[in-house]
């Protein structure tokens, strides 16, 4: 592959996986200048910006932080350069905005609609937390995709599932028990309000139904 061609290649992978709602890693040589020096490159922290840009749900470092001379600090300089550009996407409503524009086309238009509806709500009223029932995690890339500035927190029976989750962007999944996957009004109002997420006058999202093709979105009183 000529050089010049990765930037472009890396920009429409990208793309194609949030399509397909498939999450996103983006490695090799990001920070490489960091296996011997303390500070990266201005070309590394561009790559880096770039990728998050884009809309990477994963960034990996390897030779800098097995082998480098400073791993500790190539892992916080990546995580200063993201949530920078992170940041900056929420201030200016670039990142929902953005997760589907005019070329944005989903393999799968059910899920994709409501998508778009979650971000919508998320914009028009105040949302302390979305929380997903995803027993095998679609449901939690699905709105992982749309790049919310709420916590999305996706619950599932599956210590597996919720281990494979943790790469998807803005989620945090949580293991529950059968009995509290069942009750999932009772059981989201319980685990935002023990992770300090509600407070008075805020709502809940709650979404289900999307492994039977029948997706519901509720509202709840936080």
């Amino acid at each position: 592959m000529d050089p010049e061609k990765v930037p472009i290649i890396q920009k429409d992978l990208i793309r194609k996986a949030r399509a397909v709602f498939k999450p996103v890693i983006v490695a090799t040589q990001m920070l490489e200048s960091m296996t011997l020096s303390q500070r990266p490159t201005r070309a590394e922290v561009s790559d880096v910006s770039n990728a998050v840009f884009e809309g990477t749900d994963a960034l990996m470092l390897s030779g800098e932080t097995a082998a480098g001379l400073y791993p500790v600090e190539s892992v916080q300089m990546m995580r200063k350069v993201s949530k920078e550009v992170e940041s900056w996407q929420l201030q200016n409503y670039q990142s929902a905005a953005n997760a589907f524009s005019a070329n944005f086309i989903s393999s799968d238009p059910l899920r994709q609609s409501v998508a778009k509806a979650i971000a919508n709500i998320t914009r028009d009223i105040d949302v302390c937390a979305v929380v997903v029932r995803s027993r095998g995690g679609k449901s939690a890339s699905v709105v992982s995709s749309t790049r919310l500035s709420s916590p999305i927190l996706a619950l599932s029976t599956e210590a597996a599932v919720v281990r494979r989750m943790n790469l998807l962007w803005g989620v945090t999944p949580v293991l529950v028990s059968a009995e509290g996957f069942e009750e999932p009004k009772v059981c989201a109002r319980k685990i935002v309000s023990e992770m300090g997420l509600a407070s008075q006058g805020k709502f809940i999202l709650l979404l289900s139904g999307f492994g039977k093709s029948e997706p519901a979105i509720t509202v709840l009183p936080a």
